[in-house]
């Protein structure tokens, strides 16, 4: 069992070697930001370092993102030109929305060390593309079980939901077309939520309406919308 505090700060020789401390893992070689819990018994949620300082970190082929941490809240941002590649993957893998966030800082005299900032959900996309979204803070802490462990103190998926409304939202009424809620039929996806975690590899205007009905549920609500919402009268 591993229990994460806001705050915990952890450090290794080099890029995997911190994640196999922070994790338990026993990484020969890694570079991706993301690593799978699924073997922690939390199928779909991913151990995310990445640097949150705005500074611009990953593949010049097209995989170029930056973030930046605000108090409780992350913001993503894929940050090259064509976004094309990210687009793909994203509606082959999905969103990967639930995810332990580790601050990396910039290696100094070699050693690598990040800093847990919490628990966070995917609360909002920013671009119509899906390739800039915000995530929000559901925990400070985190209890993560071993592999094969499971029990009732240890977190679960299902923490994640928590003020995330949303998530449960029905496909069924999201407004989809006759032929994309036969596909979702088909794979047994009922919730906006398990629509952000799936990816259901389609492309063409299939992808596209789906991309788009994304972005209607989970897009930011404009300040004016909020302005007009809290001046309604009350009926």
């Amino acid at each position: 069992m591993r229990i994460f505090h806001y705050g915990d700060i952890f450090s290794g020789k080099n890029y995997p070697d911190m994640i196999n401390i922070t994790l338990g893992t026993k990484y020969d070689y890694y570079k991706k930001a993301s690593v799978s819990l699924d073997v922690f018994g939390l199928s779909g949620v991913i151990a995310w370092f990445v640097f949150m300082d705005g500074s611009e970190h990953g593949y010049p082929d097209g995989y170029m993102w930056k973030n930046f941490l605000d108090g409780d809240t992350i913001v993503e941002e894929a940050s090259s030109k064509d976004r094309s590649k990210v687009i793909a993957l994203q509606d082959s893998d999905g969103h990967y929305p639930f995810r332990l966030a580790f601050q990396i800082y910039h290696p100094k005299g070699g050693e690598w060390q990040c800093r847990f900032v919490g628990a966070f959900s995917l609360s909002a996309f920013l671009r119509e593309d899906l390739t800039k979204r915000k995530y929000r803070k559901i925990s400070d802490d985190f209890i993560l079980g071993e592999a094969g462990e499971f029990g009732r103190v240890l977190n679960k998926k299902e923490d994640f939901y928590k003020n995330m409304p949303k998530y449960l939202t029905p496909v069924k009424q999201m407004g989809f077309s006759p032929t994309v809620m036969q596909l979702l039929n088909n794979t047994n996806i009922a919730t906006a939520g398990e629509l952000l975690e799936l990816g259901l590899g389609a492309s063409g205007p299939i992808a596209d309406e789906i991309r788009q009905k994304k972005y209607e549920l989970f897009k930011e609500p404009s300040k004016g919308a909020n302005r007009e919402a809290s001046t309604e009268p009350k009926k």
